[in-house]
C-alpha cells in the first residue's frame, strides 16, 4: 500500500508539472548569480525602405520603384561615365523574380547611379535602406589593354544591366504627389457625384460638403445647400447638423 501511495503521488506531481508548464513563463539561468530571471526577448528588425522610392527612366514622368525592380549590393568594380560596373556574389531579388548577375560571372552593370563613389567601395549593404534598379537587357562595355606588341587591343565584355533611373528633384516630387492627390479627389469627386445622382443619402452630402468647402470642386455655398438639403431629406442627421451651421447666403 506504501509502494502505491508513493508512486500515486510522484505520478501526480508530475501531471501538474505538465500541465502547469503550458503557461509557465520562461526563464533563463544566470551564470553569475544563479538567481533565475524572465528571458528578454530578442530586438525587432529594423524596417528596410527603398532608396530613393520615386525615379524617372525618361527624363520626364515619375514613377515609384515597385513590381519587377530588383534589390543590387556590391563592390564597385569601376566608374564609367553612364553609371558603374559593380561586382557581387549577392543575388538581386524583386518583387515577383530573381535577377542574376554578369552573363557566366559576379558582375553587372548599375546605369545612372546617382551617388558619388570610386573603385572598390561597397554599395548597398545599408541596413535600413536598400538599392533597387529596373534590369534593362544587356550593357557592352569596349575597352582598349596594351599589348606587349606596343598595340592596343579592343576588348567587349557584356553584362546584365541595371537602370537606376534618375532621381527626381525635390520640386518635382512635389509636383508629383500634388498630381497623384487631384487625381485621387477627382475619383473620389466623380464616385460621389454618381451616387449623389442616384439619391444617395451619403453621396448627396459629400457633394455638400466638397462645395461647401471648395473640395474638389469650386466653393458654392447655394449649391452646396441644395446637396445638403436633399441629404437631409434622405434620412441624412449629419447633413441637417451641417445645414443648421451652413452661413446665411
Amino acid at each position: 500500500m506504501k509502494n502505491i501511495t508513493i508512486v500515486f503521488f510522484i505520478g501526480l506531481f508530475q501531471f501538474n508539472l505538465m500541465a502547469g508548464g503550458r503557461n509557465a513563463r520562461v526563464v533563463a539561468d544566470n551564470p553569475l548569480n544563479h538567481m533565475s530571471e524572465p528571458m528578454v526577448a530578442a530586438p525587432a528588425a529594423p524596417t528596410v525602405h527603398i532608396r530613393d522610392p520615386l525615379r524617372m527612366l525618361d527624363g520626364t514622368n515619375i514613377i515609384p520603384v515597385g513590381k519587377g525592380w530588383v534589390s543590387f549590393q556590391g563592390t564597385i568594380k569601376e566608374v564609367l561615365p553612364d553609371g558603374v560596373l559593380v561586382r557581387t556574389s549577392v543575388i538581386g531579388l524583386s518583387i515577383n523574380n530573381r535577377y542574376s548577375s554578369e552573363i557566366g560571372g559576379d558582375i553587372f552593370f548599375v546605369s545612372h547611379y546617382p551617388y558619388p563613389v570610386v573603385a572598390n567601395d561597397m554599395i548597398g549593404y545599408d541596413t535600413v535602406y536598400r538599392l533597387y534598379a529596373l534590369p534593362a537587357g544587356i550593357y557592352t562595355y569596349t575597352n582598349n589593354v596594351e599589348s606587349s606588341y606596343a598595340n592596343s587591343i579592343e576588348q567587349r565584355h557584356s553584362y546584365h544591366k541595371l537602370e537606376y533611373g534618375i532621381v527626381p528633384t525635390t520640386a518635382q516630387i512635389a509636383a508629383f504627389k500634388k498630381a497623384q492627390q487631384d487625381k485621387a479627389t477627382a475619383r473620389a469627386v466623380q464616385v460621389n457625384q454618381e451616387a449623389a445622382d442616384k439619391g444617395d443619402a451619403y453621396g448627396l452630402l459629400r457633394m455638400g460638403e466638397r462645395y461647401r468647402d471648395g473640395d474638389g470642386v469650386p466653393k458654392d455655398l447655394a449649391k452646396s445647400r441644395e446637396y445638403l438639403t436633399k441629404a437631409s431629406n434622405a434620412g441624412s442627421v449629419t447633413a441637417q447638423e451641417a445645414l443648421d451651421k451652413l452661413p446665411k447666403e
